[in-house]
């Protein structure tokens, strides 16, 4: 598995014989925050604009990515409801036309299908 730059730099060697610097890596683990957790998770995440609430900008950016993610959020879920609705309630309509036009004037010669198939000899036994 192939670690990027990041992660490279946030792994420490572990010293198996100090036992100190064990119980010190396992207190420095507890006291990451869940704000620290959730921020890692946004840097590290496919989600569009989500790196950019994470990185320290001004605060007027950060409120305004933060309500586009919502807003975007909120309009994929209302469309999603509504697909999910149209999706059980099954409407059906039909509408019916029917146009009638007795004027209509047929060609003088009519090819019918004939409800049984002759074979060639048959046609011309008569």
């Amino acid at each position: 598995m192939a670690l990027t730059p990041i992660d490279q730099q946030s792994i420490t060697p572990i010293n198996t014989r100090n036992p100190q610097q064990n119980k010190s890596l396992l207190v420095e683990k507890r006291m990451t925050s869940a704000s620290e957790r959730f921020n890692q998770f946004l840097h590290h995440s496919n989600l569009h604009a989500a790196k950019y609430i994470a990185t320290p900008q001004s605060k007027g950016l950060k409120v305004l990515f933060i309500l586009l993610f919502i807003g975007c959020l909120a309009v994929y879920i209302s469309f999603s409801v509504s697909a999910v609705k149209k999706y059980f309630n099954r409407q059906f309509s039909q509408n019916h036309n029917l146009i009638l036009d007795y004027d209509l004037k047929y060609p003088a010669i009519t090819i019918c299908f004939m409800p049984e198939p002759l074979r060639y000899d048959e046609r011309f036994k008569q």
